[in-house]
């Protein structure tokens, strides 16, 4: 054969290859009812709890967001977009599709804490194949309180052109600044998201991704920036109200932690040779994390609770983080700790657990309660 036909079918089988292969692939275990849409949530604009519940999830430590180094302003902020250009930027195809928000300030970067609920949760419509393994798993959260300073303000429908959310936020006008949370299927069982609707924390990697540029909706802006987001979680954690009734309320608290997260340091322009072995890793190992798990209401207590494995993710090497779960308030409410002190930070380590709990008014007849 010549060489330039040589050249010639190398090159057709490359660009065919690249072509077939351009989405990120849904993984092989992952039941046929998740891979299309799945219900949003239309109390999503309250940005609090349903019926004003309380939150069921509180976090006890460590302290995650403590010497946070930046801090978007509540309203349309020019240096705000300034930090996410100037980090991404024409750049960020010679250099990696996601950037730190701190980026510079701590390495690495710390894991943040975000709180919120979910508007919705499910598989991306689409992601490159270079710099994903598998397709991700998106969650949309409408912030809670002061952890909404961590959306930028191309996460605002407000002034910005998201097309993806449009019809959320017509339903719900109110509902301000959304954040994503993007974890890799290959490293992550979609199993253990959340529910659109359900109460949801998030702690990991705060980043912009370069990809997903906004475009303002007043003419005399150009640009609202890049969108910010957690991508990928270390730790995703949900409630989730399975039934509810004036005597008793089931709960189910879904908790998957993996310090694996995907091909996210990969540069674009190189994903051939880096696409396989560029796997960002959160360094979930050489301390505990503790949170409690409440009542949705003030006034009640444990009648029972179980613990059972969640799924886990597939096909990676990594070692179980072991768990415990007791009351220290006498059954109004459950301490669930994460322990993950012994491992070296970088370690690839994994849990996943749910939690039932079913809850009774405090007047209720029923005993303590040993938690198994």
């Amino acid at each position: 054969m010549k060489p330039r036909t040589i050249r010639l079918t190398f090159t057709v089988c490359l660009c065919s290859f690249l072509a077939a292969s351009a989405c990120a692939p849904f993984p092989h275990h992952v039941r046929a009812g998740l891979t299309g849409p799945q219900p949003q949530d239309p109390f999503a604009g309250s940005a609090t709890a349903p019926g004003g519940a309380q939150e069921t999830i509180v976090w006890n430590q460590p302290d995650l967001n403590s010497g946070r180094t930046v801090e978007f302003s509540s309203g349309y902020s020019q240096d705000d977009i300034d930090l996410s250009t100037q980090l991404c930027g024409p750049a960020s195809a010679f250099s990696g599709e996601w950037k730190d928000v701190e980026s510079g300030k701590k390495t690495p970067p710390p894991l943040r804490l975000i709180h919120g609920w979910a508007a919705a949760s499910q598989f991306a419509g689409a992601d490159f194949w270079g710099t994903h393994r598998y397709r991700d798993w998106n969650i949309l959260l409408v912030g809670n309180g002061g952890f909404e300073e961590f959306a930028a303000p191309a996460n605002d429908p407000n002034f910005t052109d998201w097309v993806e959310v449009q019809e959320l936020y017509v339903k719900n006008p109110d509902i301000g600044r959304l954040l994503e949370v993007e974890w890799d299927s290959g490293f992550f069982p979609p199993e253990m998201a959340p529910k659109a609707g359900d109460e949801t924390v998030a702690v990991g990697r705060w980043d912009f991704d370069c990809g997903h540029e906004g475009a303002a909706k007043r003419a005399e802006a150009q640009s609202t920036g890049f969108r910010s987001e957690v991508h990928a979680p270390g730790i995703l954690i949900s409630s989730h109200i399975a039934e509810s009734g004036p005597a008793s309320v089931r709960v189910l608290y879904t908790v998957f932690a993996g310090s694996r997260s995907g091909p996210l340091d990969t540069i674009p322009v190189l994903f051939l040779f880096q696409r396989l072995w560029s796997t960002h890793i959160n360094a979930l190992g050489g301390q505990d994390y503790s949170m409690a798990l409440r009542a949705p209401q003030d006034g009640w207590k444990v009648a029972s609770c179980a613990t059972q494995e969640g799924k886990p993710a597939g096909g990676h090497r990594k070692k179980r983080i072991g768990s415990q779960l007791e009351s220290k308030d006498g059954g109004k409410s459950l301490v669930l700790t994460l322990i993950a002190k012994t491992f070296k930070p970088s370690e690839r380590i994994e849990r996943s657990v749910i939690v039932h709990v079913v809850w009774v008014p405090e007047n209720s007849p029923t005993g303590a309660v040993k938690c198994e």
